[in-house]
């Protein structure tokens, strides 16, 4: 129920440079693809045929369109429905574009991340994180680059997951070896 409707850290603007790159981003059970287009900006949109609702894409990469890998209906880098095989085969009403472009949901644009929501009634990425935005901005947050990625499931509750990487309190028991490398003094 939470997810829908918090901003969710979906790219890195380093991962999509040009136009056509894209990510794929799983959270929850939901598949989106994350987009740069012809104009710089980003889109996301849900990765899902809407025509039998498989993924259209599993991994990141780079193309000029998303086509569905089961009977080929196509869409264009903004979503837009460009190819349904046998279109006779449908009504005009199963085909209003509406219907079959793919499901966008917003994204914004901080620190140098793209980030998503399906709530399109809630408060904007700036406007939730506050005056916070501010403050990665003047320490230049938008310009670092990552290093290294390592991404797994755990087989644990995400928030229990993520606290063990934000408090060090645990470090002197579970990484020891960390210890010879810089000393903590307590």
């Amino acid at each position: 129920k939470m997810w829908p409707h918090v901003w969710q850290f979906a790219a890195r603007e380093e991962d999509i440079p040009e136009a056509g790159d894209y990510v794929v981003f799983e959270n929850a059970g939901r598949s989106w693809l994350v987009s740069r287009q012809d104009d710089g900006s980003v889109k996301a949109m849900h990765n899902v045929c809407l025509h039998r609702a498989r993924k259209l894409r599993l991994e990141d990469g780079t193309a000029d369109r998303f086509v569905c890998p089961f009977h080929g209906w196509r869409w264009n880098m903004d979503g837009k429905n460009t190819l349904v095989y046998g279109r006779n085969l449908f009504s005009e009403r199963q085909l209003d574009p509406a219907d079959i472009d793919l499901v966008p949901c917003r994204v914004e644009e901080a620190i140098g991340c793209a980030f998503i929501n399906h709530d399109w009634d809630a408060p904007s990425y700036r406007e939730t994180i506050g005056d916070f935005v501010d403050r990665l901005d003047a320490h230049n947050v938008g310009e670092l680059r990552a290093e290294w990625w390592f991404g797994t499931v755990l087989p644990a509750n995400w928030k229990i997951a993520m606290e063990a990487f934000m408090e060090g309190y645990h470090v002197m028991a579970t990484h020891p070896q960390l210890q010879q490398a810089a000393p903590m003094i307590f």
